[in-house]
């Protein structure tokens, strides 16, 4: 997929969100880039923790980077670390 998530100039390979208090939340920045020579639209997020919350672009053309926004507030009931893997699909406009 030619979605990539970035902290800087660096690519993301994994999110190290430390120690987060239960019923605080904790956020952080990161660029997401289309590497692809098409457009990408309908983009959405694949995760299956419900204490996260991620602000991410609809659609990105050729090249285009923006902004996304992670966001972690564990549940007062929460008794596991977070261990998920997010991903970003989208349909890549050919044509």
């Amino acid at each position: 997929m030619p979605l990539e998530l970035y902290d800087g100039d660096t690519l993301i390979q994994s999110i190290n969100f430390d120690r987060v208090e239960v019923g605080t939340k904790f956020t952080k920045e990161y660029t997401i880039r289309n590497n692809s020579i098409f457009p990408v639209e309908k983009i959405q997020t694949i995760t299956s923790d419900e204490d996260l919350k991620i602000q991410y672009p609809s659609q990105l053309t050729s090249n285009e980077m923006s902004k996304v926004i992670i966001e972690f507030t564990p549940k007062i009931n929460r008794r596991t670390p977070l261990n998920d893997k997010i991903q970003f699909v989208g349909a890549e406009i050919i044509g």
